[in-house]
């Protein structure tokens, strides 16, 4: 099973009035949260033509405590089994 690399969802508006009040584009938010959660870090030597980047150290512990107290890395929490999170035999990791 390979994970979709793109995905469309709707924003609640919510998310979007927060987003507003602080005149921050929801992608802006939304990478950040990524960068965080997975540990991406821009450097300005070395820059990322994705543009993801963590917003610092604290961020990202926090973005992982989220995950974490949300159950989503507990081996009990799973939305898909052992055999389709690996890679099919024809792809070179």
């Amino acid at each position: 099973m390979q994970l979709k690399k793109e995905i469309s969802l709707q924003l609640p508006q919510e998310f979007l009035d927060l987003c507003m009040a602080h005149k921050v584009y929801p992608e802006t938010v939304l990478k950040g949260f990524i960068a965080d959660l997975c540990d991406i870090r821009n450097y300005v030597s070395n820059p990322r033509d994705d543009g993801y980047s963590s917003n610092g150290s604290d961020e990202r512990m926090y973005a992982r405590q989220w995950f974490d107290r949300c159950w989503y890395s507990m081996p009990d929490f799973s939305q898909f089994s052992d055999e389709e999170a690996e890679p099919p035999e024809d792809e070179e990791e």
